[in-house]
């Protein structure tokens, strides 16, 4: 799960700097660094902080692409239910309540 998200980062950014987006791939770069963060926390055994990182990370994404496109209209809205599903698979009832919130508020 990790590596595919970090590869599908890296694209991302590579895609946005080949269009001009220089800030948009600037942020998916920083992104993907702080993606290693999580990584780290796994070798530590600490899975439900690096699961916690990791979805809250991908929701801030999603996040900053709808408040700096169409909003509701874009469609980085699609990433929010992937986000929670995958919390749902991943993380606790704690997190997937919280990451919840957050999207319900940020809409």
């Amino acid at each position: 799960m990790f590596w595919a998200q970090l590869i599908f980062l890296l694209l991302a950014t590579l895609q946005q700097l080949a269009q001009a987006h220089v800030l948009s791939g600037m942020i998916m770069a920083g992104a993907a660094c702080l993606l290693f963060f999580s990584l780290w926390l796994i070798r530590q055994k600490r899975y439900q902080v690096a699961a916690a990182w990791m979805l809250g990370l991908m929701t801030s994404l999603c996040f900053y692409y709808l408040w700096t496109s169409d909003g509701l209209r874009d469609e980085a809205i699609l990433g929010y239910p992937a986000i929670l599903v995958v919390a749902s698979i991943i993380g606790n009832r704690r997190i997937f309540i919280g990451l919840l919130v957050i999207m319900v508020v940020s809409l």
